[in-house]
């Protein structure tokens, strides 16, 4: 199971890095962006990774940014 987590967790943080998106961010057509610069770093990645794990989204029910983008200072961004 810890091989699959960090398996799991370099995804999220290369296709972040490299792309600004995973493959399930480019089918709904949303990429993710540093506030302070358009690429993500490494880590914010695991930043938002760690955050996500602990319960992140729940703020999204209240708010339209999650907890790890405040945390990790990114923003996801629709694209076309």
């Amino acid at each position: 199971r810890k091989t699959y987590g960090r398996f799991r967790s370099f995804y999220y943080a290369w296709f972040w890095k490299k792309y600004n998106q995973t493959l399930g961010m480019k089918i709904w057509k949303i990429k993710i962006y540093s506030r302070y610069s358009l690429e993500i770093t490494y880590f914010q990645s695991l930043k938002r990774i760690i955050i996500a794990l602990l319960g992140g989204h729940i703020l999204l029910l209240f708010n339209e940014e999650s907890l790890q983008d405040k945390i990790s200072n990114t923003y996801l961004e629709k694209i076309d």
